[in-house]
């Protein structure tokens, strides 16, 4: 049986903290990037390939980040932390 999670939205007013907004525009812009990059050119030629896991790692670390203050808000609720 799903679990229900109930929960009273805090005041959608309050804007982003600036390092969330920074965080989300950086894992955005990373993204694109790569993606242009990957299609744009073989893989063994793009940049991409050469750091690949450090761009895979920062999207990590923005990611965890901007999920965890939503989470703090209330505004993300899962069962694992």
């Amino acid at each position: 049986m799903a679990t229900v999670h109930i929960f009273a939205h805090p005041n959608q007013s309050e804007p982003l903290s600036p390092e969330l907004h920074h965080k989300l525009n950086r894992a955005h812009a990373v993204a694109q990037f790569t993606a242009t990059d990957m299609l744009r050119q073989p893989l063994s030629c793009s940049l991409s390939a050469l750091y690949m896991p450090y761009i895979l790692s920062y999207l990590a670390s923005d990611l965890h980040a901007i999920s965890q203050e939503l989470r703090e808000r209330g505004l993300l609720i899962s069962d694992d932390s």
